[in-house]
């Protein structure tokens, strides 16, 4: 689901932004299937990432609200260790979390 398939999507980096230390790029929130990119990702093919982490992702697609919540751990040098994204879907719902090692 992309907002090329007609919908829409809006991306909010909260009150008090995150700095974006690690230089971190998540396709996936952008509709990009990071799978298929993930080489040309780790080699720098795909640019650098955004200045502030996200923290909420808000969509509509068919008419269904979907939602994703961002919540990052900082170690004391400002660097993501743990991204934890709640995603709800009108009948669905499910939480993954990502391990960052520097």
């Amino acid at each position: 689901m992309t907002p090329s398939d007609g919908g829409t999507m809006t991306l909010s980096y909260g009150v008090e932004p995150i700095k974006n230390n690690g230089g971190i790029m998540l396709y996936q929130v952008y509709g990009i299937d990071d799978d298929a990119m993930q080489y040309a990702y780790y080699i720098g093919l795909l640019g650098k990432g955004t200045s502030n982490l996200p923290v909420k992702n808000n969509m509509v697609f068919d008419g269904d609200k979907i939602s994703e919540n961002y919540n990052w751990i900082l170690n004391e040098k400002g660097m993501p260790t743990k991204l934890t994204i709640k995603h709800v879907e009108p009948d669905y719902a499910d939480t993954e979390d990502i391990i960052f090692k520097w």
